[in-house]
């Protein structure tokens, strides 16, 4: 497993980053500060700057997120009082209730039968609700019973609490918009300031030993990140018989019958390096218009070369 040098990809990181660089260089005597006199200045006058925008960014989204959350739960509601009242009105037709007759659903945007109208997005709910208190006034100006168990006041009074929820929701977007906005412009200053004082820091530690060295960049800050090492397989196809090598074998790490897969040929010598982050266990696929397909369990070592000879079998010509 090999360690990399790791720039930070959030603002969460930068700040971790950041901070401990801060608290690094103000523990440290001036004779031991690694860090340049103009990137320690600008550490301690952009580090405030950024926290504090980050937890205005924090603010703003927790707030955004709740917003979001108080309004899909009265999209719900509504949605669900719209279709109760549709399914009421149904029930009212169905039982031959004075004041109610099948024509009437067409007022309220429904079908002939009694199907409803579509109510999957935001927009389709909010539509569908007008279209459920326009229809109910209608049936009752040309003489209907009004609606009592979903009646058009709540669907209204809903319907005015939902407008109140979604400005609020946009108005909390556009906030959070604006903040990202000088976030983005904060980034530029930071992310720069961030590699000069990695470079001050590699540059102090420079005549360490190396495992020293990484732990005393690590002491300023400077994130290191484990990544895979490659293994390697060095295949070399022979013919069956003979035992000469064959050039111009196609090979394919990977599932058997797959397409999937390190792909690699064989050069004149008959071999081919086939290397892989895939440590599970694997097969290596060869195949040639003059020989018959081989395939061989195969399992990749981490930071380790492996050779494989592959004996490929010559086409029968029948």
């Amino acid at each position: 497993m090999a360690s990399h040098k790791h720039f930070p990809e959030s603002d969460d990181d930068r700040l971790i980053a950041l901070s401990a660089a801060k608290i690094k260089k103000d523990a440290s005597a001036p004779g031991d500060n690694v860090i340049s006199v103009e990137n320690s200045a600008a550490l301690d006058t952009q580090l405030p700057l950024f926290e504090a925008g980050k937890e205005l960014l924090d603010i703003a989204q927790s707030n955004l997120h709740e917003s979001v959350k108080l309004t899909k739960s009265e999209l719900d509601i509504l949605k669900k009082r719209v279709i109760h009242g549709f399914d009421s009105l149904n029930d009212q037709i169905r039982d031959n209730i004075t004041g109610y007759s099948a024509s009437d659903r067409i007022l309220y945007g429904m079908t002939l039968d009694g199907s409803k109208p579509l109510m999957q997005t935001e927009k389709q709910i909010i539509l569908v609700a007008n279209g459920y208190v326009k229809g109910e006034t209608d049936r009752i100006a040309a003489g209907g019973t009004p609606m009592t168990m979903i009646t058009k006041a709540e669907i209204i009074a809903k319907l005015a609490s939902l407008k109140i929820k979604l400005l609020d929701r946009e108005a909390k977007k556009k906030v959070v918009a604006d903040i990202i906005k000088e976030m983005v412009k904060l980034r530029k200053v930071i992310d720069p300031l961030i590699i000069n004082i990695w470079k001050d820091v590699e540059n102090g530690g420079q005549k360490l030993a190396a495992p020293a060295r990484r732990l005393f960049e690590i002491s300023w800050g400077v994130v290191y990140k484990s990544v895979k090492s490659f293994g390697f397989i060095n295949v070399k196809c022979v013919d069956s018989i003979d035992k000469t090598v064959l050039r111009g074998i196609n090979l394919r790490l990977g599932a058997v019958a797959g397409k999937a897969g390190v792909k690699a040929i064989t050069d004149e010598y008959g071999v081919a390096l086939l290397k892989s982050r895939n440590f599970n266990p694997t097969y290596i696929n060869a195949e040639n218009i003059n020989y018959e397909i081989e395939i061989q369990p195969a399992n990749v070592v981490e930071s380790e070369t492996q050779v494989i000879v592959l004996n490929m079998k010559f086409k029968t010509i029948i």
